[in-house]
């Protein structure tokens, strides 16, 4: 009877630490923005690896990155994850930049063309 009533005491300290062990690690939910609208959401628990959403397309613009904010210079990449330990949940901000726009105009004598691109 000792020995049933220690197996089984046994067996609740164990789950009791498998329980503690798995609740320890934080679930961080991210959120994508693309102009103020949620592009993609996605949860990330430390020690696992993240995978960043396709990048947004944008007419006339190319995407550059995600940042923490939607102004500031603060740059985030899988790295940052996997040198910080995250304990909230974070918003990341799409950022582009506008593409060059150029005229280009041909001549001839027979033809005259412009096209914007």
């Amino acid at each position: 009877m000792k020995s049933f009533l220690r197996a089984i005491a046994l067996l609740f300290a164990t789950v009791a630490v498998l329980f503690t062990v798995a609740c320890s690690i934080p679930e961080v939910n991210l959120n994508f923005y693309v102009d103020g609208e949620v592009y993609h959401a996605t949860s990330y628990f430390e020690g696992t690896e993240l995978t960043f959403p396709a990048h947004p397309e944008k007419v006339g613009y190319r995407f550059i990155g995600w940042y923490l904010s939607e102004d500031g210079d603060d740059q985030v990449t899988a790295e940052f994850f996997l040198n910080d330990t995250l304990l909230e949940d974070i918003t990341l901000y799409a950022r582009f930049e506008e593409k060059a726009q150029f005229t280009v105009t041909f001549k001839s004598q027979a033809l005259r063309c412009s096209s914007s691109l």
